[in-house]
């Protein structure tokens, strides 16, 4: 039987009074890549904010291999191994690319495979090593995303968040992200990847969740999706 790296149960969350996340409900195996794709406000995003704490959930709960950690805050979460790639990256323009890796870096919680450091988030973006001293602000859009990653890895997170890497990139540099992003999932990380690119996701994935209006409309495994061919359309926006 997999082991549940982390669930959605029954998860209903609010911003105000306005119902976004209704009983939404899905199972990140440990290892495993699990899609979670939806048109713009279907509540993709709102679910990795409720996973990392950043919204508290209303009812339901979220469990990280088995433990519960709906109400905890951000950074008690973080510490417990959850990292986000954040939409829109979220860099700090003012620091440079080593001082960003040195302040998110972390010793792994169980070091049961070789640990992310700067020197390995550098092997593996070359192009983070030859920038290491500039300023996030002054990188492009590509080498913020890269640099976004690499911030996330060096936590040596258990279970690895991605809301829209792929969001505002030139093409060839969303194939070098999804081919990094597909590596890491051979490498044995759980990985949740938010895109609204169902063909990205369907192409790495292991299991898809479909949100429509902050419901679960399609779950189903990848493989099966592709098979059957299932139209999207009506919950995706696309025609």
């Amino acid at each position: 039987m997999a082991t549940e790296a982390l669930a959605f149960d029954s998860v209903d969350a609010y911003y105000g009074e306005s119902l976004v996340l209704h009983r939404v409900s899905f199972v990140l195996e440990e290892g495993a890549l699990l899609g979670l794709i939806g048109r713009n406000g279907a509540g993709k995003s709102t679910c990795m904010n409720v996973a990392v704490g950043l919204l508290p959930a209303r009812q339901g709960a979220i469990r990280l291999y088995g433990e519960p950690i709906t109400q905890l805050p951000p950074e008690t979460i973080a510490a417990r191994g959850i990292a986000l790639v954040p939409q829109a990256r979220r860099i700090f323009k003012s620091l440079t690319v080593a001082e960003h890796l040195l302040i998110a870096a972390q010793a792994p919680r169980e070091p049961t495979h070789e640990p992310w450091t700067p020197e390995t988030v550098y092997a593996a973006f070359p192009r983070l090593h030859e920038r290491r001293k500039h300023f996030a602000g002054s990188l492009s859009g590509g080498e913020q995303q890269m640099l976004a990653i690499g911030r996330a890895l060096v936590s040596n997170p258990r279970v690895l968040l991605m809301d829209e890497p792929s969001e505002g990139l030139a093409p060839q540099i969303v194939a070098d992200v999804m081919k990094t992003i597909s590596q890491l999932k051979d490498q044995g990380l759980s990985i949740v990847l938010v895109e609204q690119n169902a063909k990205l996701v369907l192409d790495i994935a292991d299991d898809v969740v479909v949100l429509n209006t902050g419901r679960v409309a399609v779950r189903e495994r990848a493989e099966a999706l592709q098979k059957t061919g299932v139209d999207l359309s009506e919950h995706l926006g696309v025609f």
